[in-house]
């Protein structure tokens, strides 16, 4: 979850906090957050961005009856 929230600051802002700051933040050695970083840039292939069509599909799927009761912690 870390490293996600890392790559969405680091992909929609110019001005973010280095690797350095987000490990000690987050309790990890700076080694660990790099390579946590680096495994799920490979697992996502290297794309950040979502195109519309993946994105709406998504939505579809997390606001159809009975599965927004899954995610309703969130709201």
């Amino acid at each position: 979850f870390v490293v996600a929230l890392l790559l969405a600051t680091k992909f929609l802002s110019d001005r973010h906090a280095n690797n350095a700051a987000w490990a000690a933040t987050h309790n990890m050695t700076l080694a660990e957050l790099n390579r946590a970083e680096a495994v799920f840039m490979d697992a996502i292939e290297h794309r950040l961005a979502v195109n519309e069509g993946s994105f709406q599909a998504w939505m579809t799927y997390l606001f159809a009856p009975g599965n927004l009761e899954a995610y309703r912690v969130l709201v």
